[in-house]
């Protein structure tokens, strides 16, 4: 019989976090039951374990909210996690682990929490209590997960106990994507993809402007996915770059048309770099899902980013929030073309190895077990 461990994601789920449900559906030796307090996607990111707190009307919504008040923890959820037996506690994002430490003094259950950017970097200087709460969540979680070695060390920083951190990748079904060698046609348009949120640590104006610096020596076109809060200034310089004419911006698009556009693309850029906020990356995870499907990535020595994209091996590293690195690296790119293929196998083996969903929930399943024994 499988062992129940509650997941608690606010929103179950956007688009954008399809890694968290990778995450719930490889456990094999545990269950996942998810509480939430709103649900959406449910057709792209369906589960049978759900416990969402909005779909119980309005009354019972606010009714919880204001209990929560008083007592530190939703009824609800706590009711959930006795009711199914819940062993262990996992709360995806720091500051959600924050609200969560009430619940997991009254149950008695280790806490797992895990970073995944944001929650690590903006998020403790976005408000003047926020580090602190942070150290209160680092003092009573069981095991708090972070995406890579800057990470972790940013944490420590943050008060972090290191013993108490674990590095632990996400991952992808690696079994349902394809892989397609890439190479280099000279004699055609470079095919450039681009898929993240526009704002301001995806670095999108950084590609732009590497790109226009290198539209008069290179053919090449840009499809673009995504969407958000800097659209219009994106769109206004496309127009002011002149580069109407190599770019498609197709909005926020489901994964299987980045899988798609990935397939029919020599190379994915994203110019990432830290935000006026302190914002920044954790791990990219369309890097990891384009690098499955064979196809290399140019980015920047960011974050952790370097956990998955290999200078010279499985991509190529621009130094952060530099247009002429970045478009120095799109022509180291092009002109090493005899080495894509072998950079296109790297991609796949790196992710095989190291983000590969069913190993990633055989050794998250590991730390539940090690938590709940101790």
């Amino acid at each position: 019989m499988k062992i129940n461990c509650v997941h608690y994601i606010s929103t179950f789920l956007p688009l954008t976090e399809i890694w968290i449900y990778n995450q719930v559906k490889n456990l094999n030796y545990f269950k996942a039951i998810i509480i939430a307090r709103h649900e959406k996607n449910s057709i792209l990111f369906p589960y049978d374990s759900i416990f969402n707190l909005r779909k119980k009307g309005n009354f019972f919504y606010l009714l919880n909210i204001g209990i929560s008040k008083l007592f530190g923890f939703i009824p609800f959820f706590y009711s959930t996690c006795k009711n199914t037996n819940a062993k262990i506690l996992h709360v995806h994002f720091g500051y959600n682990g924050i609200k969560f430490l009430r619940l997991k003094k009254v149950l008695k259950i280790p806490l797992v929490c895990s970073f995944y950017g944001t929650d690590a970097f903006k998020y403790p200087f976005a408000a003047k209590n926020n580090a602190k709460k942070l150290v209160k969540l680092f003092h009573n979680a069981d095991a708090i997960l972070a995406l890579g070695p800057y990470m972790t060390k940013s944490l420590i920083e943050l008060g972090c106990p290191s013993e108490k951190i674990i590095i632990h990748h996400l991952g992808i079904n690696t079994q349902s994507i394809y892989f397609k060698e890439r190479s280099i046609n000279k004699n055609k348009p470079i095919k450039f993809v681009m898929a993240s949120s526009f704002v301001e640590k995806k670095g999108v104006d950084i590609c732009l402007n590497a790109l226009a610096l290198l539209k008069n020596k290179l053919n090449f076109t840009v499809d673009i996915i995504g969407d958000g809060i800097l659209k219009e200034e994106i769109k206004a310089l496309i127009f002011k770059l002149d580069l109407n004419d190599k770019i498609i911006l197709h909005g926020y698009k489901p994964y299987g048309f980045v899988l798609k556009m990935a397939y029919n693309s020599d190379a994915f850029l994203q110019a990432s770099r830290t935000s006026t906020q302190n914002d920044k990356e954790g791990t990219p995870m369309v890097f990891v899902d384009v690098m499955a499907t064979g196809l290399p990535v140019i980015s920047t020595k960011h974050s952790d980013i370097p956990e998955i994209v290999e200078d010279g091996e499985t991509g190529f590293l621009a130094e952060e929030n530099s247009i002429d690195s970045f478009a120095a690296k799109i022509m180291e790119f092009v002109n090493n073309a005899d080495r894509i293929p072998a950079i296109s196998m790297n991609c796949r083996k790196k992710v095989e190895q190291d983000f590969c969903a069913k190993r990633q929930a055989f050794k998250l399943e590991n730390i539940y077990a090690r938590l709940i024994k101790s």
